[in-house]
């Protein structure tokens, strides 16, 4: 997943980065905080399962996973645009791949 790709899945999840650059003290920084103002895991938040369960599930209308082991995980997200599907056998990879596709879709 790419630096990009990791930018929209946050902005979907409502994380919005907050620099805290100043002029007394440049280059500072800043961080990753949800729409309550808290931080989102750390400087430079994780797409693991539980942040997809704590900020994406809650805003998709639709979420499956399969899981047949030796196979990958399926993972099935639905919005208002249509259903997408991704596989991977991480299931934090195939779960953001899914929920890319939503997002690329609603652009």
């Amino acid at each position: 997943m790419t630096g990009e790709d990791k930018k929209l899945i946050l902005e979907f999840c409502g994380i919005k980065y907050e620099s805290y650059d100043s002029p007394m003290c440049p280059n500072v920084g800043g961080a990753w905080v949800d729409s309550s103002g808290k931080y989102a895991n750390s400087m430079d938040p994780t797409l693991d399962p539980n942040f997809y369960f704590k900020y994406a599930v809650p805003k998709l209308e639709v979420l499956s996973i399969l899981y047949q082991p030796p196979m990958d995980i399926s993972v099935m997200v639905a919005s208002k645009s249509g259903r997408f599907v991704a596989e991977d056998k991480d299931p934090a990879e195939a779960f953001g791949q899914a929920l890319l596709k939503v997002i690329k879709e609603n652009k």
